[in-house]
């Protein structure tokens, strides 16, 4: 519903909005053609929205919402395809092949390397399930976000800090991820040494931790860095990280029996119970503190 009342913010919207098989993809190249987004795929999109705006364009920056997005069957992007890493590791894995992953030579970091980073290029998945919610403070809490398929299991939390006068688009994004991984994508992790010896309650072995930053816009993440670490390191392993990998390969492709990997349900994920309404919103000092700050690892 929709209402208009003369003044400083003279609409006034309430809405419940459920879109099904909603390109995501498409909407954020016409928001930012110059971006490139991390997901391809149909979302299913429930929103609960409320606020007041001074006109319809600014409505994205003025709603309170609890927004949820489901999406299955498309492709996750963790790396941005133009980094240098990609494109040049790209260029080595056309080139030689995954053997030289297994190469016992300074060439084998870069192999390693190589074959990583075309695995994640592109990581075809089951489903996405991102919660979102905007509360009085106007931060953005992301409250779950999870990207998993057979091989990778991704979860996030964090948020986008409003900032008075910013577009939402280009409001500073914190997000600390956990990629933990099975059968293929573990065997190429443990190639360079980012997979732990333990595995999550879901049969996922744990990989590394990823930050990301940047604005929903133009988002970035250390993972490229974290990669190049763990390359350099490989060189200069020398003999051991080779037979290491090929441990790892098999051990987690052809003899690991953890049998299928159980759903991720998210629920330890979720770190703020109550919904947003407008009955919350504006809300005393406390319930902003208890209902909408931001978890002690967003400061």
């Amino acid at each position: 519903m929709l209402n208009f009342t003369p003044g400083e913010n003279p609409y006034d919207l309430d809405m419940q909005l459920n879109v099904e098989e909603f390109d995501l993809a498409t909407f954020q190249r016409e928001l930012n053609p110059d971006a490139i987004p991390p997901a391809e795929g149909l979302f299913n999109v429930m929103v609960d929205a409320f606020g007041q705006s001074p006109n319809m364009v600014q409505y994205r920056n003025n709603l309170f919402f609890d927004m949820s997005l489901q999406s299955s069957n498309g492709v996750f992007r963790l790396l941005d395809p133009n980094d240098p890493l990609v494109v040049g590791s790209s260029t080595l894995a056309g080139a030689v092949g995954e053997g030289v992953s297994y190469v016992p030579t300074g060439l084998f970091g870069l192999g390693a390397v190589a074959r990583l980073v075309k695995y994640i290029d592109e990581v075809p998945y089951d489903r996405i399930d991102a919660h979102l919610v905007r509360g009085e403070s106007r931060d953005v809490e992301i409250r779950k976000y999870v990207v998993q398929s057979p091989e990778i299991l991704m979860t996030a939390r964090g948020g986008i800090t409003y900032k008075e006068g910013v577009d939402i688009l280009e409001s500073p994004l914190a997000m600390d991820a956990q990629l933990n991984l099975r059968d293929l994508g573990a065997a190429i992790f443990y190639d360079l040494d980012l997979l732990k010896d333990e595995q999550d309650k879901y049969g996922y072995w744990v990989g590394p931790e990823i930050k990301f930053w940047g604005t929903l816009a133009v988002a970035e993440s250390n993972l490229n860095e974290i990669i190049e670490q763990a390359g350099k390191g490989a060189v200069l392993g020398g003999l051991t990280r080779p037979i290491s990998g090929l441990i790892g390969n098999i051990r987690h492709r052809w003899m690991d029996e953890e049998g299928e990997p159980l759903e991720y349900t998210g629920e330890d994920v979720e770190f703020a119970p109550s919904p947003v309404t407008p009955e919350t919103v504006p809300a005393t000092d406390e319930q902003k503190e208890d209902e909408y700050a931001l978890p002690d690892y967003y400061e």
